[in-house]
């Protein structure tokens, strides 16, 4: 009789656990599905609900797509994160960092998205998009760190003019006022020169803007890899 019992409760357990497993497993499903028709909300609420049936990578990974094609980059990061930490397997673990690098490009943290690119090369060094979207980061990084620079050159070149009529009415005080034309000259090229340095630096800024618009406008079109998960990785 306890024999019995005993096989009545293992054939329970296996049903249970098998009618677990393929809720998370249609729950997923019903998110890849509306993930197709860019339903990206709900995709994001059924690969929630898988997560919590079964708190896999896939789930993560899957659910920070949604998040991502949302704009809701912080939490997709955390996503992709959290799929990081559960893969094991190279080939996805390249496409989460990938993806991870494509979600802070998007926030401008440049310095994390390079790393996030260069890991996503040492899963899978020939992912030729990666590379792409790697030098678009370095690039980026680079333009950022000389953009603050002219914003400082700039601002100091400010403060440094509007010092200098000070400095000038001074040193026309302790001099006589009648100035010869080659000081004249002198004077008006000096004029000139700090004008030419103004539009210079407004017109690198300019530069630098568009530039930015245009890799801005690269980096959307580039694909953020989604993982069917029919198959469950």
């Amino acid at each position: 009789m306890k024999k019995g019992i005993y096989i009545l409760l293992i054939i329970n357990i296996l049903v249970s656990f098998g009618t677990y497993a393929q809720s998370a497993h249609t729950l997923r499903k019903r998110g890849n599905d509306f993930y197709e028709k860019k339903q990206y909300k709900d995709a994001e609420a059924a690969y929630e609900a898988a997560q919590k049936k079964e708190n896999n990578a896939v789930s993560s990974h899957n659910k920070g797509n949604a998040q991502y094609q949302q704009k809701s980059y912080d939490t997709a990061a955390e996503s992709y994160q959290t799929a990081i930490e559960k893969l094991k397997d190279r080939e996805n673990s390249a496409s989460a960092y990938y993806n991870l690098g494509n979600t802070y490009f998007e926030q401008k943290d440049y310095v994390k998205s390079i790393g996030a690119y260069k890991n996503a090369l040492r899963k899978k060094p020939q992912d030729v998009q990666a590379k792409s979207n790697l030098a678009l980061a370095q690039q980026k990084l680079k333009e950022k760190q000389q953009q603050e620079q002219d914003k400082k050159d700039n601002k100091d070149q400010q403060k440094k003019n509007q010092q200098s009529p000070k400095d000038d009415q001074k040193e026309q005080e302790s001099q006589p006022q009648n100035q010869s034309p080659q000081q004249k000259e002198q004077q008006k090229q000096q004029e000139e020169q700090k004008s030419m340095q103004r539009k210079e630096a407004e017109r690198k800024l300019q530069q630098l803007d568009q530039e930015d618009k245009k890799v801005q406008e690269r980096i959307r079109k580039l694909p953020s890899r989604p993982r069917k998960n029919a198959k469950d990785w």
